[in-house]
């Protein structure tokens, strides 16, 4: 497996560029920089294209963007590469090409702005992130009628109800849908206790077509 991060720090401008990888001295293929420029890396079947004339169009005022779309355009082969771009003013450029062999993609707006422990706070919301993409996916699965899926997909860890309401409630949904009315009734209840401001907006569900309504009654009855 190969990853990589390419950062700018917004206080003082300082760029920096690390990656990881099973393949021999991937330091010296993947990570390019320019001081005062920008940082590219590029991998999957890496083209040095995307470094060597990469910086040289940040250099020349591109942004990382611009950069990178111009240089996808000459590429013959661009849905073998992955591609990230940061320029000197904190612009972002990313792209993952569909011939990428699987899993494959990417992610650059990772920020903490201010904690003393920035990665573990960084991991922290990398965490997270994946727990809500995931309780998405799996709420999407059960309006779809596919109860099976989307009870696989749901994370095993639950959320606190009063850090993010939404969540606890489309998990409730999933669980309900998919048979397990009592967890779901639990977590609904706790809901309740710890977000109320959050039930009114959740028992609109039914109103907008996405839940029955006597489900969330029984899930969320009115005291």
């Amino acid at each position: 497996m190969t990853y990589s991060i390419v950062a700018r720090d917004a206080a003082d401008g300082h760029m920096g560029i690390a990656t990881q990888s099973q393949a021999f001295s991937v330091g010296s293929s993947v990570s390019w920089a320019a001081p005062g420029h920008g940082v590219i890396a590029t991998q999957s079947m890496g083209e040095p294209m995307y470094g060597e004339l990469g910086l040289a169009g940040l250099s020349a005022g591109l942004t990382a963007q611009e950069a990178l779309t111009s240089l996808k355009s000459v590429d013959p082969h661009p849905e073998r590469r992955q591609v990230a771009m940061v320029d000197a003013h904190g612009n972002v450029a990313a792209y993952t090409g569909e011939a990428c062999v699987a899993a494959a993609g990417h992610c650059i707006d990772l920020r903490v702005d201010d904690h003393p422990e920035p990665l573990v706070e960084l991991r922290r919301l990398v965490e997270h992130t994946w727990r809500y993409h995931q309780t998405v996916e799996a709420f999407e699965l059960t309006l779809n009628g596919h109860a099976a899926e989307a009870l696989a997909a749901l994370p095993d860890e639950a959320v606190d109800p009063a850090m993010d309401p939404d969540l606890s409630w489309w998990r409730a949904i999933v669980l309900a849908n998919a048979g397990d009315e009592t967890a779901a009734a639990e977590l609904a209840q706790a809901l309740m206790s710890a977000a109320p401001k959050y039930v009114e907006a959740a028992r609109r569900f039914g109103a907008a077509g996405l839940m029955d309504q006597a489900l969330i009654d029984r899930l969320l009855p009115r005291q």
